[in-house]
């Protein structure tokens, strides 16, 4: 047959059977929809009413308060479905007591094809499990599910205690291990049953209390085993604390407290289960330096090296709370020195990597470069270089800072206030100075007529804005004067430098210390001066005036204008 022969008849063949799959696929959900359609369709929904009473105060707590031994929980429950209220029924309803790990305390059942009353009752005659929330939970056979929840507190101890406290090494492997347990007015073991559903955690703390590390307790029997490593970082160096904590399910946590089991009391010192690590650090591998003393304000100083610590032989690393920081130190005078700028060391592939373009907040002139760790608290680690000389590399600070900038004021009557609006930049050789901390005083003639914060984006501009009504607003030529922040800090500093020095002298010659405070601030100098014009709107001169006033003379211009134009026709 020809070839339009065969493609229709091709046609009609690919359309049967299309209709024929369509036809396979309505019949089987008509099946699925007709299986649908006869399962069973009870669905319950539960509602309870709790009461909670102390038995020896008879006092009533409500639901979410916290209960104590000695608490009788009663409990009706009512049953619906679809057709109203059950009372009895092919369904099984079950209660649990469930702590704040959602292990069971308690469990019990009613067969609704019994016609019983639907009520339970509980009391809480024993302290053997963890604070947290207490829960009751109803369920009928997997249908429906309501909950009541009080709140539980507990002392939560540390029994059967065993570390090894003492001097360690970066590296060093540590076991710890407890029997957790209540104590009211003796021990109450927790149930081992279900230890592994109970979480308890081992945390590692600074001196100054800040969390370091936390191991996971492992559970066997009725004990948790903590085993960890003093890891090679930064917040590791020193005293540690170790300390124990419960978390419950929801993820709240409880402190757990060091117990003496053989005085059968409560530590009074809860730092005592610490541990020191010792480390002697140096400067090693170093890939990248200063290569020169001088530096212009936006040339980098860079810095690429590893940090060994000679008493374990490992490299250390740093952490979320700990690193190493470059500081801009100035010596001035009488064994003082002041800190202008620092940086804090980023880590790449075990490397420590510093770098930092010099930014306005270095104060010019001659200085030195530091390099020290810090721990977890914020304290120095001292680091040495291979050969245990300290690490410190005389700098000196120059080049000439220029500006661009723009200013803005508003004078449109159209606004309801006054806005100002400043923009500058600081270049030197060409290069935006990013990172300056500064303040703006806004003076009009010699009187500081506001102070506002100076924001700044990563393209090394700087930009200041405030707002004022208009009847606030004098007219007339403003002064913007910039100051680092770094300036206010250092007369701060010298101030109260010269205060103690004049204090000390003073009792030495037996006389009463009276120094007579002066203002620190008062000779800081100015980072940047830039002068703003501002004309005040022409009807900010009459916002002074009574809404009448200005009515009356809106009325008086209209009756004059149509005089006016009466008199020229």
């Amino acid at each position: 047959p020809p070839p339009t022969t065969s493609f229709h008849h091709r046609r009609r063949g690919e359309a049967a059977a299309a209709m024929a799959r369509l036809l396979l696929t309505l019949f089987v959900l008509s099946l699925a929809f007709a299986s649908i359609e006869s399962r069973p369709t009870t669905t319950y929904h539960i509602q309870v009413t709790p009461s909670a009473k102390h038995e020896m105060t008879g006092r009533q707590i409500a639901q979410g308060e916290s209960v104590v031994l000695g608490t009788d929980f009663s409990f009706d429950v009512e049953l619906y479905n679809s057709k109203g209220k059950v009372t009895a029924g092919d369904f099984v309803l079950v209660f649990t007591v469930l702590d704040s790990s959602m292990v069971p305390l308690h469990t019990e059942s009613l067969d609704g094809s019994d016609g019983p009353e639907l009520a339970f009752q509980w009391k809480l005659e024993r302290a053997d499990f963890p604070s947290g929330k207490l829960g009751f939970k109803f369920e009928v056979q997997g249908d429906a599910i309501d909950y009541v929840v009080y709140d539980w507190s507990v002392n939560l101890v540390a029994t059967e205690l065993a570390f090894e406290g003492g001097r360690k090494k970066l590296g060093d492997a540590l076991s710890v291990s407890m029997v957790p347990a209540t104590f009211v007015d003796a021990v109450g073991d927790l149930s081992s049953e279900h230890a592994a559903m109970r979480k308890f955690f081992l945390d590692l703390n600074s001196a100054a209390g800040r969390r370091v590390h936390t191991v996971a307790g492992v559970p066997s029997g009725d004990k948790y085993t903590f085993d960890f490593s003093v890891l090679p970082r930064m917040d590791f160096i020193g005293d540690t604390i170790m300390s124990f904590r419960y978390e419950s399910a929801e993820g709240l946590s409880y402190n757990v407290m060091l117990f003496d089991s053989a005085t059968q009391e409560i530590f009074d010192d809860q730092h005592s289960m610490n541990f020191t690590a010792s480390a002697d650090l140096r400067m090693v591998n170093v890939q990248e330096s200063p290569s020169s003393s001088t530096f212009k304000y936006g040339s980098v100083v860079g810095f690429k090296f590893q940090v060994k610590d000679l008493t374990s032989g490992k490299l250390v690393s740093s952490s979320k709370r700990s690193t190493v920081y470059m500081a801009l130190n100035h010596n001035e005078g009488s064994a003082r020195s002041f800190t202008s700028a620092e940086v804090a060391a980023k880590m790449e592939n075990d490397f420590f990597v510093i770098n930092w373009p010099v930014d306005p907040n270095a104060i010019r002139g001659d200085g030195s470069l530091s390099l020290s760790g810090r721990d977890a608290d914020g304290n120095d680690l001292p680091i040495l270089s291979e050969k245990g000389e300290p690490l410190s590399y005389k700098v000196n600070i120059g080049g000439d800072i220029t500006f661009t900038s723009k200013t803005h004021s508003t004078s449109d009557d159209a606004v309801l206030e006054s806005v100002f609006l400043v923009e500058f930049t600081p270049f030197c050789e060409g290069v935006a100075l990013q990172g300056a901390h500064l303040t703006c005083s806004v003076m009009l003639g010699n009187v500081e007529v506001d102070r506002v914060p100076v924001v700044s984006d990563s393209q090394g501009s700087y930009a200041v804005s405030w707002t004022k009504p208009h009847s606030e607003v004098k007219a007339g030529s403003y002064r913007l004067v910039f100051y680092r922040d770094v300036d206010r800090r250092r007369a701060i500093e010298e101030s109260d430098f010269k205060k103690r020095k004049l204090e000390r002298e003073a009792r030495l010659r037996g006389e009463e210390a009276s120094v007579s405070s002066d203002d620190a601030l008062t000779n800081v100098p100015s980072f940047y001066e830039m002068p703003l014009h501002h004309e005040k709107p022409f009807f900010a001169n009459f916002l002074f005036l009574r809404t009448e006033t200005l009515v009356a003379i809106a009325t008086g211009a209209v009756f004059f204008l149509a005089f006016k134009s009466k008199a020229d026709n």
